[in-house]
């Protein structure tokens, strides 16, 4: 999932400078939508997740790849543009706080700390790779294909998910 979040987003200054045509001043008012509105993910996740962990799981997971694959057929208009940030920023702190949740539910207390930073790294390599893959994309086919690009990475990393990791949260028995 951060390899195709990182495919896009690396690139999004230019992305809303080249293909979306938004000046300065409006790129740096979408940037902050779209940090606030993982400011709004993270909110979300403290009042839903509890009750309704896999549908959220879900949600927020498809919302990454959705935001992506939307990013080029927004770019004709700022409003759409700022929906599609916003729809992305949020869903990408939900899940990753989310899913850290999870971690830290099913690995013990004494093992939390590896867990952790196995998840960053693992994080990490999603950005580097994310941004090789998107640098390579805007080398490649341009700039405006980095979206399809992510998009499709990310729709790789909840089939994934779905098939992989939703079935093993359930078969795993909680840390008490």
């Amino acid at each position: 999932m951060a390899t195709g979040y990182y495919a896009g987003y690396s690139y999004i200054e230019p992305f809303l400078a080249q293909v979306a045509h938004v000046d300065a001043g409006a790129i740096t008012m979408t940037l902050t939508a779209f940090g606030c509105s993982g400011l709004l993910g993270s909110w979300l996740f403290g009042r839903l997740f509890d009750g309704h962990r896999f549908p959220f799981l879900a949600i927020t997971l498809s919302g990454v790849p959705a935001a992506l694959l939307l990013m080029a057929p927004a770019a004709s208009a700022l409003v759409l543009v700022l929906a599609v940030c916003a729809l992305w920023g949020c869903c990408a702190t939900a899940f990753n706080v989310a899913f850290q949740a999870e971690l830290i539910k099913y690995t013990p207390a004494d093992s939390s700390a590896v867990a952790m930073s196995i998840f960053s790294g693992l994080f990490n390599l999603g950005i580097g790779t994310g941004t090789a893959i998107g640098g390579a994309v805007v080398s490649g086919p341009g700039i405006a294909w980095i979206g399809c690009a992510g998009g499709a990475i990310a729709v790789a990393g909840v089939i994934l998910a779905i098939t992989v990791m939703f079935p093993a949260i359930r078969r795993a028995k909680p840390v008490a």
